[in-house]
């Protein structure tokens, strides 16, 4: 168990051959999806990291904001997967899909109205999810 909080929705734990983590959703006891990837075969500190994450946005408030066109294309120059903006309101910010423009959904959560520290994480940690998937199918 990855959590000190009993009560918190995302836990840490192996897989069962032990070898890998996964990140599940307590809620549905299904291993977690973020943004349409399936947060399985993962080292345990990748699994603690997401699962840190999750549950620091399930807490947050969830705010929506549109996104605009230059915010996409600033993150595909970038040679991001992910990438965070402010929010229209510029107090909070949101993990987005660099080539579709639209903020992350976590299990069915846009991830909108989110700390500055907590949306850079979640999406370094996306990106490094990203590449480290593309490498196991071979491109």
């Amino acid at each position: 168990m990855s959590t000190d909080n009993p009560l918190a929705r995302y836990e840490a734990r192996p897989v069962e051959d032990g070898l890998y983590w996964a990140v599940y959703d307590n809620g549905t006891n299904k291993i977690a999806t973020v943004a349409g990837l399936v947060l399985e075969d993962l080292t345990m500190e990748q699994a603690d990291d997401f699962a840190s994450l999750l549950n620091q946005i399930d807490a947050a408030d969830k705010l929506s904001a549109p996104m605009s066109d230059w915010r996409k294309l600033e993150g595909l120059q970038c040679g991001r997967f992910y990438d965070i903006c402010t929010d229209d309101n510029d107090l909070k910010w949101i993990v987005f899909d660099v080539s579709t423009g639209e903020p992350v959904c976590v299990d069915g959560t846009l991830c909108t109205g989110v700390e500055l520290d907590e949306a850079a994480d979640l999406a370094d940690l996306l990106n490094q999810l990203e590449v480290e998937k593309s490498r196991a199918r071979g491109h």
